[in-house]
């Protein structure tokens, strides 16, 4: 059994390095070579915590940055990543990350979406197929419910599809070939 959409939405992955903060243009510029995608630039963070997180630490970040290029101080790797524990230390965030969780991918790894595949195939085959209108919004229901935790995690291997879809009466023989042949490999 898994998980269709393969992240837990209960457990954002959040950016010890935001995004917003650490652009591809800053890094440059100070010569960063931190990967902000990076497994170990990362922490899963409860929901909750996400949410209350975030503003705040993008703002430490930002002033602790503004303080740095005032006073003509660099920013090195060294000194980006020293911060980092600091600020992960810091009475207002060290709750949220002492109640995540370290992430086993980066942010933008393939593996991360590893669980997110068979729905995906679904709902392409879907569209691609002309299923009826009726079967979509089923596809649609279902997938909100479960994310909505609703109903629970469902087997969504590619045989598991293939059977769906033949027993829903597959109308299109490309899609049949592609889950029996190619998907179930």
């Amino acid at each position: 059994m898994i998980d269709p959409f393969g992240l837990d939405p209960e457990y954002p992955w959040h950016h010890i390095y935001p995004r917003e903060v650490f652009t591809e243009e800053f890094r440059k510029k100070h010569g960063l070579s931190i990967d902000i995608h990076g497994c170990s630039s990362g922490r899963e963070i409860p929901i909750e915590d996400h949410k209350d997180l975030h503003p705040a630490w993008n703002r430490e970040w930002k002033k602790w940055i503004r303080q740095r290029q005032d006073t003509g101080k660099p920013i090195t790797d060294r000194l980006v990543r020293k911060q980092a524990t600091r600020m992960m230390n810091d009475p207002r965030f060290k709750g949220a990350f002492d109640r995540g969780r370290y992430p086993k991918y980066g942010y933008y790894n393939k593996n991360r979406f590893n669980k997110l595949g068979p729905l995906a195939v679904l709902l392409s085959l879907y569209a691609a197929s002309g299923y009826s209108e009726a079967l979509g919004n089923e596809i649609i229901d279902w997938a909100a419910a479960r994310a909505r935790g609703d109903i629970p995690a469902t087997d969504l291997s590619a045989g598991a599809i293939g059977k769906n879809l033949s027993d829903l009466g597959a109308p299109n023989p490309f899609v049949n070939w592609l889950v029996f042949e190619k998907l179930v490999e």
